[in-house]
């Protein structure tokens, strides 16, 4: 689209003439009475229309192109750059209006529509690429218990990675994976291992309130130990404990097995802390010595999960991928 004249109103006022000038241009740009695409008149054309100077219309052509509403294109002139910002969800809201006073009109009721809607945004959401997404931590058990908050969210099919096991093909998941989530201590290696420092969503972790609440009530002098399947999750909880309890005589973390050995760390202990879900981690026999302990001592599951800041953060994330995402 091209124009040669553009009517303005003749500078007036104590505001310097070029700034009058870009203003009037900026709101007749952004109000869409000048499109993208439109000539404007070269400086000596605008100057001579207005009869102000040269230079006072190149600099308010050179704050218009700084404001990114005006592109110079040498030997063809100035032209208009910008594309109005549209309010999408607006636009939603508008034409999902419109369909409901249509359906309206046909006599079907709300409840129809709503089951309607439902029906047909199921349908629509299994039509979309899922998001591969990566779960990389560095023990079993974490990564377990992150899994069960996060293998539910719909769009996404989870992977779940031990970091060793990252480090045996880390360019294969970086290229297979649209967004790879592990824990803060982790983050940098993960992204300087992949090569893809922008796919990786660092997330904080804490311990449940559900676990946190039994361990700090346990009495001064009391005996705890703590049981996992990797010593990295016994080093997390003996941490805990180090920091928010006082007194406590905490034995030094142990596995699962052999249970010869696991018997004979349970002797003498009030309280044993294991990862929750620690069933599906070890063996029948393991799992019975646990029971007998219970019986006259504390057991204590404790869970890791992902902090309000860190799964707000990740969701909006996901959601935002999810969007820009196309039906198959």
């Amino acid at each position: 689209m091209e124009n040669n004249h553009i009517d303005l109103c003749t500078p007036e006022g104590e505001a310097p003439i070029y700034d009058q000038i870009r203003q009037e241009l900026a709101g007749r740009i952004r109000a869409g009475s000048l499109p993208d695409g439109t000539r404007l008149p070269t400086v000596r054309e605008l100057s001579e229309q207005l009869h102000i100077a040269e230079g006072t219309v190149k600099r308010a052509y050179d704050e218009l192109e700084r404001d990114g509403l005006l592109v110079k294109a040498p030997g063809r002139g100035s032209f208009v750059c910008y594309q109005p910002v549209i309010d999408r969800q607006q636009v939603a809201q508008d034409r999902i209006d419109e369909l409901l006073c249509q359906l309206h009109q046909m006599g079907i009721s709300a409840h129809e529509i709503k089951r309607l809607f439902a029906d047909r945004l199921r349908r629509f959401c299994t039509q979309q690429p899922k998001l591969q997404v990566a779960l990389v931590e560095c023990n079993p058990e974490v990564l377990e218990q992150l899994k069960d908050q996060l293998q539910n969210i719909d769009g996404i099919e989870l992977h779940t990675l031990l970091l060793d096991q990252v480090q045996q093909h880390p360019g294969r998941l970086a290229q297979q994976m649209d967004v790879m989530i592990t824990t803060t201590e982790h983050a940098k290696q993960l992204a300087e291992m992949t090569g893809q420092a922008e796919k990786v969503a660092k997330i904080a972790l804490r311990l449940q309130a559900s676990s946190v609440a039994p361990i700090v009530k346990l009495s001064p002098g009391q005996h705890v130990g703590i049981v996992s399947q990797s010593l990295r999750f016994g080093v997390l909880l003996s941490s805990f404990c180090d920091e928010y309890t006082q007194g406590l005589q905490v034995a030094k973390p142990t596995l699962f097995d052999p249970p010869e050995l696991l018997f004979e760390y349970l002797s003498g202990k009030d309280a044993i802390l294991v990862p929750e879900g620690y069933e599906r981690l070890c063996t029948q026999k393991v799992l019975q010595l646990l029971t007998q302990f219970a019986a006259h001592g504390r057991l204590i599951s404790c869970a890791y999960q992902i902090d309000e800041g860190s799964a707000i953060y990740l969701t909006e994330r996901l959601e935002r991928l999810l969007a820009n995402r196309s039906p198959k």
